[in-house]
Protein backbone atom coordinates (compact mmCIF):
# COMPACT_ATOMS: atom_id res chain seq x y z
CA UNK A 1 0.00 0.00 0.00
CA UNK A 2 1.37 3.09 -0.64
CA UNK A 3 -1.03 5.61 1.20
CA UNK A 4 -2.97 4.92 3.91
CA UNK A 5 -5.72 6.46 2.08
CA UNK A 6 -5.51 4.06 -0.61
CA UNK A 7 -7.54 1.18 1.15
CA UNK A 8 -10.85 -0.46 0.81
CA UNK A 9 -13.26 -0.96 3.57
CA UNK A 10 -15.60 -4.02 3.96
CA UNK A 11 -18.39 -2.77 5.85
CA UNK A 12 -19.59 -6.83 6.96
CA UNK A 13 -20.74 -5.78 10.79
CA UNK A 14 -24.09 -5.98 12.62
CA UNK A 15 -26.04 -3.56 9.99
CA UNK A 16 -25.46 -5.00 6.22
CA UNK A 17 -25.95 -2.32 3.69
CA UNK A 18 -25.43 0.91 5.97
CA UNK A 19 -22.99 3.34 5.34
CA UNK A 20 -20.21 3.69 7.78
CA UNK A 21 -21.40 5.95 10.66
CA UNK A 22 -19.37 9.02 10.59
CA UNK A 23 -21.55 11.37 12.20
CA UNK A 24 -21.70 8.69 14.90
CA UNK A 25 -18.00 8.34 15.10
CA UNK A 26 -17.75 12.67 15.11
CA UNK A 27 -20.04 12.67 17.93
CA UNK A 28 -18.19 10.17 20.44
CA UNK A 29 -15.10 12.04 19.55
CA UNK A 30 -16.98 15.25 20.92
CA UNK A 31 -18.23 13.77 23.99
CA UNK A 32 -16.23 13.49 26.97
CA UNK A 33 -18.24 10.59 28.48
CA UNK A 34 -16.73 7.19 28.61
CA UNK A 35 -17.45 4.87 25.95
CA UNK A 36 -17.26 1.97 28.31
CA UNK A 37 -20.32 0.43 30.10
CA UNK A 38 -17.56 -0.61 32.85
CA UNK A 39 -19.25 -0.84 36.67
CA UNK A 40 -18.91 1.41 38.83
CA UNK A 41 -19.45 4.38 36.34
CA UNK A 42 -21.23 7.53 37.86
CA UNK A 43 -22.91 9.30 35.06
CA UNK A 44 -23.96 8.66 31.85
CA UNK A 45 -21.87 6.78 29.07
CA UNK A 46 -21.67 6.86 25.21
CA UNK A 47 -21.79 2.66 25.05
CA UNK A 48 -24.54 2.05 22.69
CA UNK A 49 -22.65 5.10 20.55
CA UNK A 50 -19.31 3.10 20.40
CA UNK A 51 -21.01 -0.03 20.00
CA UNK A 52 -22.70 0.92 17.26
CA UNK A 53 -19.63 2.34 15.09
CA UNK A 54 -17.36 -0.67 16.48
CA UNK A 55 -20.04 -2.77 15.04
CA UNK A 56 -19.87 -1.42 11.54
CA UNK A 57 -17.31 -4.49 10.68
CA UNK A 58 -16.62 -7.55 11.91
CA UNK A 59 -13.18 -8.06 12.41
CA UNK A 60 -13.89 -11.93 12.97
CA UNK A 61 -14.27 -12.21 9.30
CA UNK A 62 -10.82 -11.61 8.28
CA UNK A 63 -9.34 -12.58 11.91
CA UNK A 64 -6.21 -10.61 10.85
CA UNK A 65 -5.84 -9.76 15.06
CA UNK A 66 -6.93 -11.56 17.90
CA UNK A 67 -8.98 -9.49 20.70
CA UNK A 68 -6.33 -9.70 22.93
CA UNK A 69 -3.90 -8.85 20.70
CA UNK A 70 -5.93 -5.48 19.05
CA UNK A 71 -5.09 -3.57 22.56
CA UNK A 72 -1.91 -4.04 22.43
CA UNK A 73 -0.69 -1.19 19.19
CA UNK A 74 -3.02 1.17 21.63
CA UNK A 75 -1.30 0.45 24.99
CA UNK A 76 2.42 0.70 23.22
CA UNK A 77 1.16 4.23 21.39
CA UNK A 78 2.38 2.67 18.26
CA UNK A 79 2.14 5.38 15.44
CA UNK A 80 -1.35 4.20 14.24
CA UNK A 81 -1.24 5.57 10.46
CA UNK A 82 0.81 2.65 9.60
CA UNK A 83 -2.48 0.96 9.74
CA UNK A 84 -5.24 0.69 7.13
CA UNK A 85 -8.55 1.85 7.53
CA UNK A 86 -10.03 -1.60 7.79
CA UNK A 87 -7.52 -2.71 10.00
CA UNK A 88 -7.93 0.07 12.29
CA UNK A 89 -11.69 -0.73 12.22
CA UNK A 90 -10.93 -4.48 12.86
CA UNK A 91 -9.09 -3.17 15.80
CA UNK A 92 -11.85 -1.40 17.18
CA UNK A 93 -14.38 -4.27 16.64
CA UNK A 94 -12.33 -6.43 18.24
CA UNK A 95 -11.59 -4.65 21.49
CA UNK A 96 -15.44 -3.58 21.67
CA UNK A 97 -16.45 -7.73 20.73
CA UNK A 98 -13.60 -8.45 23.52
CA UNK A 99 -15.60 -5.86 26.34
CA UNK A 100 -18.84 -7.07 25.21
CA UNK A 101 -18.11 -10.66 25.75
CA UNK A 102 -15.63 -10.78 28.74
CA UNK A 103 -16.36 -7.21 30.05
CA UNK A 104 -12.83 -5.93 29.46
CA UNK A 105 -10.97 -3.82 27.18
CA UNK A 106 -12.67 -0.57 26.16
CA UNK A 107 -12.14 1.58 29.78
CA UNK A 108 -8.50 0.48 29.71
CA UNK A 109 -7.49 1.68 26.35
CA UNK A 110 -10.28 4.39 25.59
CA UNK A 111 -7.62 7.18 25.48
CA UNK A 112 -5.95 5.01 22.33
CA UNK A 113 -9.45 4.05 21.07
CA UNK A 114 -10.30 7.64 20.49
CA UNK A 115 -6.67 8.60 18.49
CA UNK A 116 -7.60 5.47 16.23
CA UNK A 117 -10.80 7.24 15.70
CA UNK A 118 -9.30 10.26 15.10
CA UNK A 119 -7.28 8.67 12.64
CA UNK A 120 -10.26 6.89 10.98
CA UNK A 121 -12.28 10.47 11.00
CA UNK A 122 -9.28 12.07 9.80
CA UNK A 123 -9.66 9.91 6.62
CA UNK A 124 -12.82 9.79 6.57
CA UNK A 125 -12.71 14.08 6.03
CA UNK A 126 -10.07 13.74 3.67
CA UNK A 127 -9.37 14.62 -0.16
CA UNK A 128 -8.99 10.09 -0.78
CA UNK A 129 -10.86 8.79 1.92
CA UNK A 130 -11.27 4.96 1.82
CA UNK A 131 -13.49 3.52 -0.40
CA UNK A 132 -16.19 1.21 1.30
CA UNK A 133 -17.46 -2.16 0.17
CA UNK A 134 -20.24 -4.23 1.37
CA UNK A 135 -19.63 -8.24 1.49
CA UNK A 136 -21.51 -9.83 -2.02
Amino acid sequence: MDSPHEDVVVLDGMHPGRDWPLALAEQLLSDPAPWSDEVPLAGPTQWRTFAEVASAVNWHNRRRVSPKLAVEPLRRNEPLAIYSTQELLDMLSAIWRMHHHVGAGVGEVEPGLRALLRVVVARMRSATPPRFEFPQ
